[in-house]
C-alpha cells in the first residue's frame, strides 16, 4: 500500500513537470508570433494578427474598390518571415475578359480584381500595360463574331498567352457552377474561373498574311451567300420590276464575287508559302482552288497536327453513342463547320475523279453503309490526305493514301 502512494505521488509530480514544459514552449510560442504579427503589420499597414505561410503574390484589391489606376504593375507583398533556403512562391494569373462591342471587362484570378477598358486601340494598350509585367499564365477571351480580333492581337503581340475559347464550351462550365446572373463583369469573372480550372490551351495567333486571306475568304463566303439567297428570290416569279432589280443585283453579285476572287490568287502568288501549300493541295484530285484557299485561311492547323486531331478539329471524327439505348452509333459533332461543308463539296467530286477515294467509297458501300456515313468517311480520308501531303512535303500519290 505505502509502494502504490509513492508511484501516485511520482506519477503526479511527473505530469506537472510536462504541464509546466507544456506552458512555456506555448509561451514561448506567442512571444515569436506577436514578433511576426508586428513585423508583418508595419510591412502591410495592418494591424491584422493573421499569420500565414511565406509566399509572394501580386498585389489586389478588393473587387469593390478595384480600378486599374489603383493596380500598380510588378508590387508584391510578402507576408511571414523569409525562411533561408526556401525558394519563394510566384502566384500565376488567369485572366478572363469579356468583350463587348464598346468595352471590354477583365477579371483576374485569384486576385479577384475587376477593370473595365474601351474596346478601341488605346484601351487594348492599356490593358497590355496592366497586364505584360504580371506572372499571367494565361488570358481567355470568347469567340465573339470579330469584336474579340483586335483586342487579342494587341495581347498576342505583346507575348502574352491568349486563348480564343468556343461560347458554348464557358456556357456550360458557368451553368455547371450554378451561376444563372449575366452581367458583363460576370461573364469576365467566368472566363477567368474557367481559364483557371479548365486550363485551355494556348496557340499562336494567325499573323498579317493569313488574317488578309482569312478576311477575303470570308467576303466571298458572304457574297456567295447573298447570291443564292437572290436566285432563290427569283425562283418564287416576284413582279416585273422585283424580278428586274433583283437580275441586276445578281450581276453585280457575280462581278465583286470575281474580284474578291482575283484578290484571293493575287495574295496566294505573293506568298511563297502560300503559294506552295496551294500547290500541293491542288494537285489532290477534288481540290479546287477556292477550296485550297478556304484551308489555307481557315485551318492553318493543317499538316500540324496527327490525323485524329485534325479529324475532331473539323468535326470530321465520329463520337460514341452508347449509353442507355441509343444503339452505339457514332456521330460527327462540333468542329469547323465552313472548312466541313467546302470538304464535303470536293468529296463530292472526288468520289467521281479520284480513285483511291473513289474505291474507299465503293467499298464502305458495298460493305452496307448509309449513303451520308459513307460521304463523311470519304471527307475524312480526304482531309487526312491533305494533312499528311502538308506534314510530309510530298507530293500527291498512292503513298499519301498510305501515310495517311
Amino acid at each position: 500500500m505505502p509502494q502504490k502512494v509513492r508511484v501516485g505521488v511520482r506519477s503526479r509530480a511527473r505530469q506537472k513537470s510536462g504541464q509546466e514544459g507544456t506552458r512555456n514552449r506555448m509561451a514561448r510560442g506567442r512571444q515569436i508570433d506577436s514578433r511576426q504579427v508586428s513585423k508583418t503589420g508595419r510591412q502591410q499597414g495592418s494591424p491584422s494578427p493573421h499569420v500565414s505561410r511565406a509566399r509572394t503574390v501580386a498585389l489586389g484589391e478588393s473587387p469593390h474598390q478595384a480600378s486599374l489606376g489603383g493596380w500598380e504593375r510588378g508590387q508584391q507583398v510578402r507576408s511571414g518571415p523569409p525562411e533561408e533556403g526556401r525558394v519563394e512562391e510566384r502566384v500565376e494569373l488567369t485572366v478572363g475578359v469579356d468583350v463587348s462591342k464598346e468595352t471590354l471587362e477583365v477579371s483576374i484570378r485569384p486576385l479577384l480584381k475587376r477593370f473595365s477598358v474601351p474596346n478601341d486601340p488605346g484601351g487594348h494598350d492599356k490593358l497590355v500595360r496592366a497586364l505584360v509585367d504580371q506572372p499571367i499564365c494565361r488570358v481567355v477571351l470568347e469567340a465573339t463574331g470579330g469584336y474579340e480580333a483586335e483586342a487579342a492581337l494587341a495581347l498576342g503581340r505583346a507575348s502574352l498567352p491568349v486563348c480564343i475559347v468556343n461560347p458554348r464550351q464557358v456556357r456550360d462550365f458557368k451553368k455547371s457552377t450554378g451561376q444563372l446572373a449575366k452581367t458583363d463583369v460576370i461573364d469576365a469573372d467566368v472566363l477567368a474561373h474557367f481559364g483557371e480550372a479548365i486550363r485551355p490551351e494556348v496557340r499562336p495567333l494567325p499573323d498579317d498574311a493569313v488574317i488578309e486571306l482569312s478576311a477575303l475568304v470570308a467576303r466571298r463566303r458572304q457574297l456567295v451567300e447573298m447570291r443564292t439567297a437572290e436566285i432563290n428570290r427569283l425562283e418564287k416569279r416576284p413582279i416585273t420590276a422585283i424580278a428586274k432589280r433583283i437580275r441586276g443585283h445578281i450581276a453585280w453579285l457575280e462581278k465583286e464575287i470575281g474580284r474578291v476572287e482575283d484578290d484571293l490568287d493575287r495574295t496566294i502568288k505573293s506568298s511563297p508559302l502560300f503559294s506552295k501549300k496551294s500547290a500541293a493541295l491542288s494537285a489532290v484530285e477534288g481540290i479546287g482552288p477556292r477550296t485550297s484557299a478556304c484551308l489555307l485561311a481557315e485551318l492553318p492547323e493543317l499538316g500540324r497536327l496527327n490525323r485524329r486531331q485534325i479529324a475532331a478539329l473539323v468535326g470530321l471524327a465520329p463520337y460514341a453513342r452508347d449509353s442507355g439505348t441509343q444503339g452505339g452509333r457514332r456521330h460527327i459533332s462540333g468542329g469547323r463547320g465552313y472548312v466541313r461543308a467546302q470538304l464535303y463539296m470536293a468529296t463530292v467530286t472526288a468520289i467521281r475523279c479520284n480513285p483511291p477515294i473513289r474505291s474507299f467509297h465503293a467499298r464502305l458501300v458495298s460493305a452496307g453503309k448509309p449513303g451520308n456515313v459513307a460521304m463523311i468517311a470519304c471527307a475524312r480520308k480526304l482531309l487526312t490526305i491533305l494533312n499528311a501531303i502538308l506534314r510530309t512535303g510530298s507530293r500527291w500519290n498512292s503513298q499519301c493514301v498510305a501515310a495517311a
